[in-house]
This record gives C-alpha cells, structure tokens and sequence, in this order.
C-alpha cells in the first residue's frame, strides 16, 4: 500500500484514537492525505503526509453550531428530534444531502489527483459517502466509538427509548414511528457493509451478537497508571457542543450538591457552558475548571461520573477508575449498559435527574469500592488483550487482503 486517503472527523477523540495507526503507516513508507483538522498537524509526522481542512461549511457542520439555548425543553427537544421528528428528520437528509455534494466539489479534484490505493474512513464521516463512491479503490471504515445494532432487532434501543428519549423529549413519537422512519431511512441508504474495525473490546460493546460480520474489535491502549492513592470524583461530559448536554452537566452537579466528597468538574473550555454553570450557585466542595488534564484527573479520582463517551470510558477503564454513566444518546446509553453489566459502574436512567439516585449510586460504588475497580480492571485486560491481540496488524492484514484481491 503506498497511499492511502483519511477521511477523519475533526474531534480530538477521533483524531487521536487514530493517531498511532497514522504513524505506524507512515513510518513504513505509506503516503496519506489526511482530511479532518490542521490543528492536529503538530502531532503528525513530519514526512508522508498531507493534512487538510474540510471546506468551512463542514467543518461548521460537524461543530453543531454551538448554539446556547435557555429553554431547557427547547434544547431537550432540538437534541432528540433529529432521531424522533419526521420533519427534522427530513431537514436532516436535506443536509447530509447538501454536505455530500460540497465535499464531493471541493474535495474530489484533490483526492483524485492524489490517486489513493485504498480509503480510510471514519464511521461518522457521512458527509464523504458521495466522494468515496466516485473513488475506484476498496474502502475500510474506522469507528472512533461502538457499532449499533439494527435498532428494530435492539432490545437495548428499546429501553434507551422508554428510560431516556421518551422522558426527555416534548414530542409525542412513539417507538414503533421511530422504527418504521429508521426502517425506511435504511431501505433508501442499503449497499454492502465494508470492513469496519473499532477500538474497543468485547466487553465494552453492547449486543454484540447482533452485529454484522464485517465488524471487527482491535482494542485499545491508553496507557494510563493508576494512582496509588485516590480521592473525590471527577464529573466530564467531554467538550459539550450543545445545550442539552449543558443542561445535563448542570443537573449533575445540582445532583451532587452536598454530596460529603471533593467534586471537579471539566467544561470543555465552552464559554456557553461556563457561563450557564457560573451561575449555578454550587457547593464550595464543587470546582469547575475550563480544562482539566484528563488522564491525570481519572487516574487520582474514586469515581468518574461521564455522559459514557467512548474515549472518556477507554480511559477511565486504563485508570481503573469506576463510573457513573448519565447518557443522553444511543451509543453512549449502549456504553453505559456495558459497564454496568461488568460491574464496573452503574448507570443512572431517570430523566430528569434525580438527586436522590445521583448519590446513592456514589455511596454504592463508594461502600463496595474493591468490587467496582474489579470490574474495571476486568474490562482494562480484556481492551488492552484484544488489542495486543489484534490492534492496527489486524487493519494492516485486512488492506493487504483486499488490496491483493482487487
């Protein structure tokens, strides 16, 4: 393989989930041409590639806008909607449809001239489906979080409905509406499934066997040493784009007001969030900080409380550190079920969020503390096993594979 073309999404979380696959192609001689985010570029090889931004509108696109919005139902309602509004699902494809036809004028020149042996794609890089099309190469798909099943054959998007959408969504959409829309957006989108690798584990992937076998577990290694003594718990919900995650992060720590325990809490550096908490009167025990060093952060606290984004739960799972999962999407409610069903947390499903329950689950976890961090140990060996076990060779053996064949 001597060239390969990336398309990434422009998160840190994604790019550097991929970052150790970009150098090891690149140190054996691989060219890339890398579509996501030029800020990353100082993390990158010096030879061997080329990085570019997305058009602006994508890039915009993919930032969601960053709208503050003051009506706690409005945001619930504009977060949800998207999965469960035949209108805005509608608004919705128009979009895709507009982001696909950019990508494919502004990017195709380039991407033909570069002339790519093989596409690597990120999973929710959807906006590049018309460019890869046009491309005669083989592709191979790179999810940065976990696979979801069919959702008519999930029992797990079952619950995920009647435990998180349907309480926190003003529209009268039921399940079965839900389905036949999600059934109908498949039909028109079908086409053969390529290869797809994930960097997690079995254990962290929920429903497993309901998975196509074009899916595949790689692991991942995060490399975090776990703190000999540690203290309080530390509250993230990654970098929150949107008001309804803000809403959520608030009603945490509203949650944990009073709890009998030192409370840090990252806000992504978002001045609309900073804003919203600044004026949430918490406890002299609650620190919020714009940033915060995660890792360290994960690896000297008790309990992390998270919204169960993939590479905020690899990490705490590196840590040894147990959580507390407060979903507001299908895949991290998925994530969230994971790590309940291996003991390595508890995930809290009552919207909106209840005070009561918010500290009980931290005096459970608290009182039973060995068998929590049993579990997230659990889960730490089976993710760094799977990924010694396959990790990037399997990707390597995979484009060799396909590449021979065509």
């Amino acid at each position: 393989m001597k060239r390969a073309l990336m398309l990434l999404m422009p998160y840190a979380g994604h790019f550097f989930t991929n970052l150790p696959l970009i150098r090891r192609m690149t140190s054996q001689g691989t060219r890339l041409l890398i579509y996501g985010s030029g800020r990353f570029r100082e993390f990158l090889p010096a030879e061997n590639v080329i990085v570019r931004d997305y058009p602006q509108s994508i890039s915009e696109y993919c930032g969601n806008g960053g709208k503050w919005e003051s009506d706690r139902d409005k945001a619930a309602y504009d977060y949800f909607s998207y999965m469960a509004d035949s209108g805005k699902i509608l608004l919705k494809e128009q979009i895709d449809d507009e982001m696909e036809n950019i990508v494919l004028k502004e990017m195709r020149a380039e991407s033909e001239a570069f002339e790519p042996d093989i596409i690597m794609y990120d999973t929710h890089a959807g906006f590049t489906a018309a460019l890869r099309k046009t491309l005669p190469c083989p592709r191979v798909e790179l999810n940065s979080s976990v696979y979801a099943p069919a959702l008519w054959q999930s029992e797990s998007f079952r619950d995920f409905y009647s435990e998180i959408l349907r309480p926190s969504y003003s529209g009268d959409t039921s399940y079965e509406q839900i389905i036949s829309m999600k059934r109908k957006r498949e039909r028109k989108s079908r086409g053969g499934q390529e290869r797809s690798f994930a960097y997690i584990s079995p254990l962290l992937q929920d429903e497993k066997e309901k998975l196509s076998g074009a899916c595949s577990f790689i692991g991942f290694d995060a490399d975090i040493a776990p703190a000999e003594h540690r203290k309080g718990i530390y509250v993230s919900r990654g970098t929150v784009a949107e008001s309804y995650g803000a809403f959520l992060l608030r009603d945490t720590l509203h949650g944990l007001d009073g709890f009998p325990a030192d409370i840090t809490a990252s806000c992504g550096g978002n001045p609309l969030v900073i804003a919203a908490l600044e004026e949430g009167g918490f406890s002299d025990n609650i620190k919020i900080r714009r940033y915060t060093d995660q890792k360290s952060m994960l690896a000297a606290s008790r309990i992390f409380i998270t919204h169960g984004g993939i590479t905020g739960v690899r990490e705490a799972i590196s840590a040894h550190t147990p959580m507390i999962v407060i979903p507001a999407n299908f895949p991290d409610y998925q994530t969230g079920r994971a790590v309940e069903k291996n003991h390595g947390g508890l995930m809290l499903r009552h919207r909106p969020i209840d005070r009561e329950e918010l500290q009980n689950c931290c005096i459970q976890i608290l009182s039973r503390y060995d068998e929590y961090a049993a579990g997230v140990k659990k889960m730490a060996v089976d993710l760094k096993s799977t990924w010694f076990e396959k990790g990037l060779p399997a990707i390597e053996k995979e484009c060799e594979r396909i590449l021979c064949e065509g």
